[in-house]
């Protein structure tokens, strides 16, 4: 089974379309979609209410299979992406989205070894078990897409710990030397990262990064070089 998670708060100018996307990208393949939504204990939330205060929740129970609403703010994103994983069994597939990043493009269901170059923007699967997904932005060149980990096999054990891209199994830290100028590809198929939302949010989002980025600035400096 393959799981499309997403991560929300206050997305509902985008939401819709990606879920709707993401559907539409794997309408072949057998897959559920989550929502966790909620604002981080960091995350500058408004009047003491970490739930969503748009039309988020309302589109997420429109489109998804499961979605996960809270009283109180996630500890951070560590906590939250978590989640997604006590809804997986081993070998299950989770591919975790944020609601502002938009699918576009087929998935076969099937993967393909080839190098990988950064002036084709493609959704990539690492061996064997966890993955980058190439994220061109709507404000950037689309030539020069940036790589986050999003795409995952799971197995028991599996988790994030450290910083929010840091993945661990049964408390190995798997991240480092794994890259090399090859991957397993789904090509054809890349996220759309929708920046232009409302200013509002972008500012919210940049006090945001910033304190996520002091936060993880030890654990990455020693453990991600």
């Amino acid at each position: 089974m393959i799981y499309l998670g997403f991560n929300v708060y206050n997305e509902g100018l985008t939401l819709y379309e990606a879920i709707s996307k993401a559907k539409e990208t794997f309408r072949d393949t057998e897959h559920q979609i989550i929502v966790l939504d909620g604002a981080y204990v960091d995350y500058p939330y408004k009047n003491n209410n970490p739930k969503s205060i748009d039309d988020t929740l309302a589109i997420a129970y429109e489109l998804a299979d499961t979605v996960i609403e809270r009283e109180e703010p996630w500890e951070g994103e560590i906590e939250k992406r978590n989640e997604f994983f006590t809804f997986l069994k081993d070998g299950d597939y989770l591919l975790e989205i944020d609601g502002d990043e938009v699918m576009e493009g087929y998935f076969t269901g099937e993967f393909d070894f080839r190098p990988v170059f950064t002036d084709k923007p493609i959704l990539t699967v690492t061996y064997p078990d966890y993955a980058s997904t190439w994220l061109q932005r709507d404000d950037y060149n689309p030539a020069q897409p940036y790589k986050i980990f999003r795409w995952f096999k799971y197995q028991a054990g599996m988790k994030f710990a450290g910083s929010h891209n840091s993945l661990f199994v049964n408390d190995i830290f798997i991240n480092k030397g794994v890259w090399d100028n090859k991957f397993p590809t789904m090509c054809g198929v890349v996220a759309l990262h929708k920046t232009k939302t409302s200013p509002s949010r972008n500012q919210e989002k940049s006090v945001y990064c910033q304190r996520l980025k002091e936060k993880e600035r030890n654990f990455v400096a020693e453990n991600c070089k």
